[in-house]
């Protein structure tokens, strides 16, 4: 049997649940996967476990923090016993804002902490100095709404997805270094509207708060890039903006810049500022970190994130008590309002990320009733921003239906891609596609980010790769999911298989190689998979498989992409199926293009 977590062992020893540690073991799960698993996380692990061990629906329901103890709380809280003469754990307050201040400095690693009601001392398992969900700034630092009801050791301002508020740990998983800055300058640029302010030349223009400047220059960032120099005047101006630019580009950072500066000027509300709308979980907690990032050190500056596929629970204790910003997928904010659970009272900036993703999904219905029947204020009191890499009808429909006198932004090619990427295909058969991967797998050794187009594929391409390789899809549960990118974002494993989940909005630095292994049904779903590499100016490279049977209908869309992005035409692409097995063969082997450098010292210049 595998080790398991000693904190997840502490925790089912003080729950009297001993018998259950195979199945956290045999499943490899950390404390911070099983930190987020819901009911119905817990139940997926039954699944083929035989006779063995397994977890009852209330067991499920008590770990997952879905049942209430009797005592009241969530409940893996309230079942741990106190050892003989320690202080009891503190149980949430009622309804309103929660005590600040003090907290005890702890007791001892293991022990029960002091006044603040912390789990353990300066060590594991349940963080640092008395304040907090549990315990001070070891594992879920802060206070109960994060705002430094502990002793100090936990920093203020972030929710229980922010593990470790470590600087190094905060700004060390972002694309850090060699940002090709020049190559952004050389992006086309178009502009629409009347009265449109100046473009920026340099962060300095802005009156940044001092936490935003340190953050600004610890994430590496010597210049804004096009988006931002233009994007962020303009929200500051208070205008609303459309904005369309590549992956990769720094839109994000264009809409938190703002919404930052605005918090720092002025009184902050009990409910959100700042909403920040995203189509799926992976690109709305991906938001929430770059938010973290930014707002490190600001002083209680509070940013949550609701979505679905992690406790709706815990989520909703934290935005009830209110936050600054707020991160969320439509159909989670759509429960939390028509609960009560938060308002939009206070929003001033409301923010469509992925605009074009989130109507294809569906969400144009939610995002009306989000604007028009809870209280949202009046259209001409928000600012309503939308951004996105490409420009559809529905989104064009969308801006006309809330937006007046907005600036349109166009940065690069419109649903193109970078020229910092370079883009090559391969013809090959069905039948050869996975000794073709298992080729590149082997000749590509850093972060390589692998696209297939169904669920059983990218679990049976897994199995191709033990130990080597991790996959997401729709199947898979969050915690499952979460655990997959974090395994590859830290290194643990270095292929990531994926269907469409992952092809917009993540953020991973240095994935020296994206590989079409199946090519999507569209050319836009194409440029957003392959802006996973090179991004933030850096150079990257897609590979894509290519053969006449499953892929014709993208040949002309994929030909005009290439030309127009000055990449090489295989010569496939022209004569189709006129070509023998054999020339499409030689004809791959010509147009195998240099690997190009990376950042970071990968590859060959």
């Amino acid at each position: 049997m595998a080790p398991i977590d000693p904190q997840i062992q502490d925790v089912l020893t003080r729950c009297q649940l001993p018998h259950l540690e195979s199945i956290f073991a045999d499943n490899e799960i950390d404390f911070e996967s099983f930190m987020s698993m819901q009911a119905q996380d817990f139940n997926d692990l039954n699944i083929n476990l035989g006779p063995r061990a397994k977890l009852t629906r209330m067991q499920q329901r008590l770990l997952s923090g879905e049942e209430p103890a009797p005592e009241g709380g969530a409940a893996v809280i309230s079942r741990l016993t106190p050892p003989a003469g320690a202080a009891p754990p503190a149980v949430p307050p009622p309804p309103g804002p929660p005590p600040a201040g003090g907290g005890g400095p702890g007791a001892p690693a293991g022990q029960f902490g002091g006044a603040g009601g912390g789990f353990g001392g300066p060590g594991v398992p349940y963080g640092g100095g008395g304040g907090g969900r549990f315990g001070g700034g070891n594992d879920f630092g802060g206070g109960w709404q994060q705002d430094g009801a502990g002793a100090g050791d936990g920093d203020p301002g972030y929710s229980e997805f922010n593990l470790d508020p470590n600087v190094d740990d905060l700004f060390g998983k972002h694309v850090n270094t060699g940002i090709d800055f020049d190559k952004y300058g050389e992006l086309p640029v178009e502009t629409f509207g009347e009265n449109v302010p100046g473009e920026m030349a340099s962060f300095g223009e802005m009156s940044l708060p001092d936490y935003l400047q340190r953050n600004i220059k610890r994430t590496g960032w010597e210049k804004p890039t096009p988006i931002q120099r233009r994007a962020i005047p303009c929200v500051l101006a208070k205008r609303h903006v459309m904005g369309c630019a590549q992956t990769g580009s720094g839109k994000t950072a264009a809409f938190l810049f703002p919404i930052l500066i605005h918090l720092s000027q002025n009184p902050k509300g009990r409910h959100p500022t700042g909403l920040l709308l995203a189509p799926t979980r992976e690109l709305a907690q991906q938001i929430f970190e770059e938010a973290k990032k930014f707002s490190h050190g600001s002083g209680g500056l509070k940013v949550e994130a609701i979505f679905g596929g992690s406790r709706t629970a815990d989520q909703a204790y934290r935005v009830r008590y209110g936050c600054d910003v707020l991160v969320a997928t439509p159909g989670r904010l759509m429960d939390f309002l028509s609960r009560g659970t938060t308002s939009m009272a206070d929003v001033k900036f409301f923010v469509l990320d992925e605009a074009d993703r989130m109507l294809d999904m569906g969400f144009g219905p939610e995002i009306r009733r989000i604007m028009t029947q809870y209280d949202m204020p009046p259209a001409n009191n928000i600012q309503m921003l939308m951004f996105s890499a490409t420009l559809g009808p529905t989104v064009v429909e969308l801006a006309k239906e809330f937006l007046e006198e907005e600036i349109f932004l166009a940065i690069g090619k419109i649903g193109g891609t970078t020229e910092s990427i370079t883009q090559q295909f391969l013809y090959v058969e069905p039948r050869d596609k996975p000794q073709e991967l298992q080729r590149l797998a082997q000749e590509y050794r850093g972060r390589v980010l692998i696209f297939c187009s169904t669920k059983r594929g990218c679990d049976d391409l897994q199995r191709d790769f033990p130990g080597q390789a991790a996959a997401i899809h729709g199947d898979k549960a969050q915690y499952q999911r979460e655990r997959a990118l974090k395994d590859f974002r830290n290194g643990r494993t270095r292929i990531l298989i994926a269907t469409d989940v992952a092809s917009r909005g993540l953020d991973i630095p240095d994935i020296e190689c994206v590989i079409n292994y199946d090519l999507p049904g569209s050319v836009d779903d194409y440029v957003h998979r392959i802006g996973r590499t090179g991004r933030a100016g850096n150079r990257g490279l897609a590979i894509s498989f290519y053969n006449d049977r499953e892929n014709w209908q993208l040949r002309n869309s994929l030909c005009g992409l290439l030309v127009e992005n000055k990449q090489e035409v295989p010569a496939f692409f022209d004569r189709g199926t006129a070509m023998s097995a054999e020339q499409r063969k030689r004809e791959t082997g010509a147009h195998r293009l240099a690997r190009p450098g990376f950042s970071g010292g990968k590859g060959k210049g």
